[in-house]
């Protein structure tokens, strides 16, 4: 580690290196603690010692999730209930103790393109033909995806002061069960679900009944929240959409033309504020579009951030890719 850290010299280092197989750690809880919490401890001194910022992923698992309420950065660990959280609450602490310049994020209910994850896990079950499943349903937590968290991670590092605790999760939250309905209603597919508790599916390592994070750093700070966790699997192949026409709708009522008409789309993931799906399919989308702007003439208002709708039926979703620099003749476009 010290010789690529001298040999790159990065600005910022972010520490992703971590066992997170749960039950895992529960069974080898001495190769847990080698991994989250010394490994940990040597990626912030090496950092520390050069002076290079580091930021580390960490996990709601740090707490016991006997809260009724979802947990601030201002809440204190107790460490969690399972070998997994507690080791990488002895990892965060390290990395406090030994860098100073440090941000450590912590996300929940994780999941993104290749796997694994619970996601691909629902989906694959339901390829295998299982007629029912039986999803726990008294655990809750925040489903989060690696493009939300790359999205929040981008505004930190772009503000070298920040220094601390935060929670990068979706907005929202559900059960493991709610989140399953959620997958196979996206992706169109027809699959029983039933609920059941976590005495009925038992696991070697005990799990958090409440593993909601609130954002409230992101809040205090006035950095963006993220949209709400049920959008965040549009990230994934779920749906793909095409549209003729998109148009703009101002603050004030008036629709502007986006493109048309719009062949080839691309949805970067942040830009979904809310959708509406029916049958597997986008019927309507609002995208969050912070820093555009109308092109002026005529335009109501600059917009500086904000959801603002699709107007026209969405028909099969493969999003918006909007070019930096890029301008199109007035009231017909926007310019980033």
């Amino acid at each position: 580690l010290a010789r690529q850290l001298d040999r790159i010299a990065p600005d910022v280092v972010i520490h992703c290196a971590a066992m997170t197989a749960v039950d895992r750690c529960e069974a080898e809880p001495d190769l847990a603690y080698r991994l989250n919490a010394l490994g940990s401890a040597n990626v912030a001194a090496a950092c520390a010692r050069r002076h290079i910022r580091l930021v580390a992923l960490s996990t709601d698992y740090v707490f016991s999730g006997t809260g009724q309420k979802p947990y601030h950065e201002f809440d204190v660990p107790d460490g969690g209930i399972n070998v997994y959280g507690q080791s990488k609450w002895a990892g965060e602490q390290a990395v406090r103790t030994h860098c100073p310049d440090h941000v450590i994020a912590r996300i929940s209910w994780l999941y993104g393109p290749g796997g694994p994850s619970f996601v691909h896990t629902m989906l694959r079950l339901a390829r295998q033909g299982h007629e029912v499943l039986r999803v726990v349903d008294d655990q809750r937590g925040n489903p989060t995806s690696t493009s939300a968290v790359a999205a929040a991670l981008r505004h930190i590092l772009l503000r070298p002061g920040l220094v601390g605790t935060f929670h990068l999760t979706c907005e929202g939250e559900t059960t493991w069960y709610g989140f399953a309905r959620e997958i196979f209603r996206l992706a169109g597919v027809e699959q029983c679900v039933v609920p059941c508790t976590s005495a009925e599916y038992v696991t070697p390592a005990r799990r958090p009944e409440n593993s909601c994070l609130e954002k409230r750093m992101l809040r205090l700070l006035g950095l963006p929240s993220w949209y709400r966790w049920g959008l965040s699997l549009l990230g994934r192949r779920l749906l793909r959409v095409k549209a003729d026409r998109l148009h703009f709708l101002t603050p004030s009522g008036r629709v502007w033309k986006l493109i048309q008409p719009l062949r080839s789309v691309a949805l970067h993931l942040p830009l979904v504020h809310h959708a509406q799906i029916r049958g597997g399919q986008a019927v309507a989308v609002q995208l969050h579009l912070p820093g555009l702007h109308l092109h002026p003439g005529g335009a109501d208002q600059c917009l500086s951030g904000g959801a603002h709708r699709l107007e026209h039926p969405v028909r099969r979703v493969r999003g918006l890719r909007l070019q930096e620099g890029r301008q199109l003749p007035d009231h017909d476009g926007l310019r980033h």
